[in-house]
């Protein structure tokens, strides 16, 4: 009789043992389903971010290239002042040594 009641002992250490693995899998599962909530959650925000910088910097790229044209058109303004400047320099020191200007001194 011994030998039956230490069966049936172990055999209820067994089933408890079973039912707290069962327990445990089932708190995984839903740990796990949390988890997963989060994670979706989380990566659904990063991919709006990563959206929102690539629009942001496509923006950057757009301003740096309408600044590029205003440089290139401040700089043919620039260059073009500095030519009709030179011009009339030029002109000036020409007549003054070629006699057609005479300077008093």
């Amino acid at each position: 009789m011994d030998n039956a009641l230490d069966v049936q002992r172990a055999l209820g250490r067994i089933e408890g043992k079973q039912s707290q693995i069962l327990d445990e899998l089932q708190n995984l599962r839903s740990d796990f389903s949390a988890h997963k909530a989060d994670d979706l959650e989380n990566f659904s925000k990063v991919r709006g971010l990563v959206f929102q910088q690539r629009d942001v910097g496509a923006a950057q790229v757009k301003l740096l290239s309408d600044q590029r044209e205003r440089v290139k058109g401040a700089g043919a303004v620039i260059l073009a002042m500095l030519g009709a400047l030179a011009t009339f320099v030029g002109s000036a020191v020409i007549a003054v040594l070629s006699g057609a200007i005479k300077l008093h001194r």
